[in-house]
């Protein structure tokens, strides 16, 4: 039987490289508008990511409107809890303004400029600060949810990352699907090493790409950074249940993962999408397995949320 690999192991780990190396590589090139051109797709998925996270608070503030009414709403919205996140994480008004303004102006004047230290160096403070409001704003998500964990329960929580789900994920699925396998494994790994921060390596084999993510750039940051610990105290979801891979001791965070990568993938698709493998320890690395047909997965991916495969 012929091989089915899409990719050499060199492409594959040219896809991992991480922003800096890419933009910093293109700066030193000597082409200016490659050097712009990068730049501009870097800048455009840390605000992606950013929109990923606008649009799933938004969601979240929905449900508690729509299921509990608007006092339900307003008591997940304490600002303190969002200043407490920013002041913690050493967050300054530099860092939020750079986001706010327009960095790929200055940044196309440095580079036209053929300041290429200077490029340089301004690239690391708008990455910096892209991170930074990038983990903020996975903190407030996190902190909604467990709001409604906290106040709803788990099936409270379980209800509320379905409706987050129809409202966003499965839409973002459906389109995701028709895509080739090259062109997704490209996208998802844009979204996974730049919007998302996480480090990355990529396998190959006939059937499917296994992305090994240690740590991920969201769930596995936020758990090695101490959010399920004093001060910040989010919450793990103890109780034995499909959105905690029937095991309990899931991070809040985490449990979207089962929900709208799992579950309701496989209700709606017949397998998960993509198949996500979190860690069982704090340190853990997380494993992305996107097979080529995303309409196939192992038994063992239903199986781990009480489901069959078709």
């Amino acid at each position: 039987m012929p091989s089915q690999r899409l990719f050499t192991q060199s492409e594959l780990d040219a896809l991992c490289l991480p922003a800096a190396d890419r933009v910093f590589a293109a700066i030193e090139s000597g082409d200016k508008a490659h050097a712009q051109a990068v730049y501009t797709d870097v800048e455009n998925a840390f605000r992606e990511f950013h929109e990923i996270y606008h649009k799933w608070a938004a969601t979240i503030l929905e449900f508690l409107y729509e299921r509990h009414g608007h006092e339900a709403m307003a008591k997940a919205l304490p600002l303190e809890t969002i200043l407490a996140g920013a002041f913690r994480m050493g967050l300054t008004t530099k860092d939020v303004m750079t986001v706010a303004g327009s960095p790929h102006t200055r940044m196309a004047e440095l580079i036209a400029a053929g300041d290429q230290a200077g490029a340089k160096k301004f690239y690391l403070e708008v990455e910096k600060a892209f991170r930074d409001l990038h983990d903020l704003y996975r903190d407030w998500v996190t902190s909604l949810m467990s709001h409604v964990y906290r106040e709803h329960g788990v099936e409270g929580l379980n209800q509320c990352l379905r409706y987050s789900s129809e409202k966003g994920w499965m839409p973002w699925m459906m389109e995701d699907i028709t895509h080739d396998a090259k062109t997704r494994l490209r996208d998802w790994v844009r979204l996974l090493a730049i919007g998302n921060f996480a480090s990355l390596k990529i396998e190959e084999d006939d059937e499917k790409f296994v992305i090994t993510q240690n740590p991920c750039g969201s769930c596995g940051r936020q758990h090695r950074d101490g959010r399920y610990e004093p001060p910040w105290n989010f919450p793990l979801v103890k109780e034995k249940h499909p959105i905690t891979f029937n095991v309990g001791d899931v991070t809040t965070y985490r449990t979207h993962i089962a929900v709208m990568h799992t579950i309701m993938p496989i209700e709606r698709i017949g397998a998960p999408w993509p198949v996500m493998e979190c860690p069982q320890t704090k340190d853990g690395a997380c494993r992305v397995l996107m097979y080529k047909n995303p309409r196939q997965a192992a038994p063992k991916h239903y199986a781990i949320v009480g489901m069959k495969q078709p």
